[in-house]
């Protein structure tokens, strides 16, 4: 994984746009209203080249970010709003490490004996992604959902202490009752709860419908640039998804 840092101009486009268009007329017609001045035509315009289809959602890090990052600076600038950055741009730093993981050397291996390769047979989800080996004994624990208001919980009695945690990212069945009593983030959150009670890893079982989706359209998992803030002395920022 490489360090880089890479200029950013962090702000909401509909707020920003709202108040530099606004900031930038008065300071051309002060006679005119800071409402008065902001037309429908002009955010559309902003708003059109920044949600086009060429800048490919600016990913962090890619070059249209830095497409979208220059264009809302210059716009800026056009408008008549001074930088307050120290070295006298509208850009601020912020270190990232950027990383892609290697197809060739990553594989998982079931029993010493039968070996899954990435990106083909499984992928990761976005977040943590460290060197090294992990193995253990795997343990199966369904949905794996701890949902105590909802009087559910699959890791009862079962110890994931430096086990592989196999769980299903399914939906939940039409007729179960956990489907109106847990919301989407406690079924987002379960990799991250039982990395914290121990698990050595986290293995994710997509369901029949999807398995088929990516076998009949000839598609892998996702293995493009990802990257993650560093905090001080280049530490990454604490994980907020489960692998």
């Amino acid at each position: 994984m490489n360090s880089l840092r890479l200029p950013m101009f962090v702000v909401g486009a509909c707020v920003f746009f709202l108040s530099c268009t606004a900031s930038g007329n008065d300071a051309v017609d002060q006679s005119a209203g800071g409402v008065a001045i902001i037309t429908p035509t002009e955010l559309k315009l902003h708003l059109d080249f920044l949600a086009a289809d060429e800048l490919r959602g600016r990913d962090t890090p890619s070059n249209e970010l830095n497409i979208a990052a220059k264009y809302l600076a210059l716009v800026s600038e056009s408008y008549g709003l001074k930088p307050l950055m120290p070295d006298g741009s509208f850009f601020q730093n912020l270190p990232l490490e950027a990383y892609r993981i290697s197809a060739r050397e990553t594989k998982t291996t079931l029993n010493g004996s039968r070996d899954f390769s990435f990106p083909s047979d499984f992928g990761f989800k976005p977040g943590e992604v460290d060197r090294g080996t992990v193995s253990g004994e795997i343990v199966f624990l369904g949905y794996g959902l701890q949902a105590p208001e909802a009087s559910w919980d699959d890791l009862n009695g079962v110890d994931v202490q430096g086990k592989i945690a196999l769980i299903m990212d399914v939906d939940l069945p039409d007729d179960s009752r956990l489907r109106q009593d847990v919301d989407r983030r406690t079924l987002r959150d379960r990799g991250r709860l039982l990395m914290t009670n121990g698990a050595a890893a986290v293995v994710s079982i997509i369901s029949e419908g999807q398995e088929a989706s990516f076998r009949e359209s000839g598609r892998t998992f996702d293995n493009s640039i990802r990257a993650r803030y560093l905090e001080a002395e280049g530490v990454p920022a604490s994980p907020h998804d489960d692998t």
